[in-house]
Order: C-alpha cells, then sequence, then structure tokens
C-alpha cells in the first residue's frame, strides 16, 4: 500500500505536471490523509495510506512567468489511480473562473454527472470508474496569479 500512494505522488510529476524551465505555470501537490472524528475533519501530511484511508490531493498553481497566460490554455489534470476510488463531490468545483471536469478513461472529460454507454446501457458512471479530474482556467492568467485545487481519493479496502 505504501508503494501505491508514493507511485501515484511520482506520477503526478510525470502525468501532467511535468515542469520545465519553459513552462511558466508551477505546480505544486502535498498529500494529505483526511481524518474525521465525530464530524470534525482533521489532516495529516503523509506519503502514504492504508487501505480504507481518505487522501486529499491539494495542488497549488502559479503563473511564475512574465506573460498574460489567455483563458481556456492552462489546464491541471489531477490522476485517479488504480487501487484508489474518487470521493464524490471532493472535487474544487466549476465556477466563474474555473471548469471542473471528470473522465473515466483519461482522455474524453466532461462535467459531472459523467455519463458512460450508448444506447440503453447509458448510465452515469460510479465514482470508482473515474480516472481523473481536469480543472480548466476560464479567465486570463496573469503573472503571479494563483489557484488552489482539491480533490480526494480513498484507497481500496481490497488493496494489500
Amino acid at each position: 500500500m505504501k508503494k501505491l500512494l508514493l507511485l501515484s505522488i511520482l506520477m503526478f510529476s510525470m502525468f501532467s505536471f511535468a515542469q520545465d524551465s519553459t513552462n511558466p505555470v508551477i505546480v505544486t501537490l502535498k498529500t494529505f490523509l483526511v481524518n474525521t472524528i465525530d464530524g470534525v475533519e482533521s489532516f495529516k501530511e503523509s506519503s502514504t495510506a492504508r487501505p480504507g484511508q481518505i487522501v486529499e490531493y491539494r495542488l497549488d498553481i502559479q503563473n511564475k512567468g512574465d506573460e498574460v497566460l489567455p483563458a481556456g490554455i492552462v489546464s491541471i489534470v489531477g490522476p485517479i489511480l488504480e487501487g484508489t476510488s474518487y470521493v464524490l463531490n471532493s472535487a474544487t468545483p466549476s465556477s466563474d473562473q474555473v471548469l471542473t471536469e471528470f473522465s473515466t478513461d483519461t482522455v474524453n472529460f466532461s462535467v459531472a454527472p459523467v455519463l458512460i454507454g450508448t444506447g440503453s446501457s447509458r448510465r452515469e458512471a460510479k465514482a470508482e470508474e473515474f480516472k481523473s479530474v481536469r480543472w480548466t482556467i476560464l479567465e486570463d492568467m496573469a503573472p503571479g496569479k494563483k489557484y488552489n485545487f482539491v480533490y480526494r481519493v480513498m484507497m481500496d479496502k481490497n488493496n494489500n
């Protein structure tokens, strides 16, 4: 299980947050274990998790460049890895500034509820079928501008 969460952190750096000297958008990722006692949540930064635990990913992005990035060109994708399931309604929601979309195949994205299948087999995707979440910035991103995104996954209980 420790390998899985550590792998997920590595996957973030490879999946969509490749940082190079020409990319003006800097992404910082932190992972937290979520503990709920009597309805009150607490958070502990961690790089490991056990089956059944909820992990919250916090992504901070900033335009470190010198130019305004036009609306619609900055997208951040957070993977939902095998061995985890998305926690419904945990992602930073859509707003006038940000479009939040989900994918069950890491290629095609849509706003929730995500529909899969065709014809009479068309249905709403279950949380465990989600493979990624994407945020697209809908406004110009000025130099120094920051955004914060969050989503949660549950470590599958049958993963050892």
